[in-house]
């Protein structure tokens, strides 16, 4: 038996809930376009932020998916309208190991 306010149970609980949310989005055959056309119908102060939690996407993918179903933003307003480049990375052999890059190279 779990202790009461464990972390565990409380994930237990999410993961529960987001199989529930699943399952109805299935069962429905309702899209997510559509959930989020009848958000903004709705009146409700709707921002790039706010979709990219509700839907759990990043923010360029939230700012893409409203400018798909309709969502008008302010003149000017070019945040999250473009991706930046992806930054070239080299990898780092044996930083922090307290191994010889050398040795490890050799087998």
């Amino acid at each position: 038996m779990m202790p009461s306010g464990s972390g565990e149970r409380t994930k237990a609980v999410r993961m529960a809930v987001l199989r529930d949310r699943v399952a109805l989005t299935v069962r429905s055959s309702v899209t997510m376009h559509e959930w989020a056309e009848a958000w903004l119908a709705s009146g409700a102060q709707v921002t790039v932020t706010m979709y990219a939690k509700r839907y759990g996407v990043d923010r360029y993918t939230a700012r893409e998916d409203l400018e798909a179903i309709g969502f008008v933003f302010a003149p000017g307003d070019t945040r999250w309208s473009v991706r930046p480049e992806p930054i070239s990375r080299t990898p780092r052999v044996g930083t922090g190991t307290g191994q010889d890059p050398e040795t490890c190279m050799r087998g």
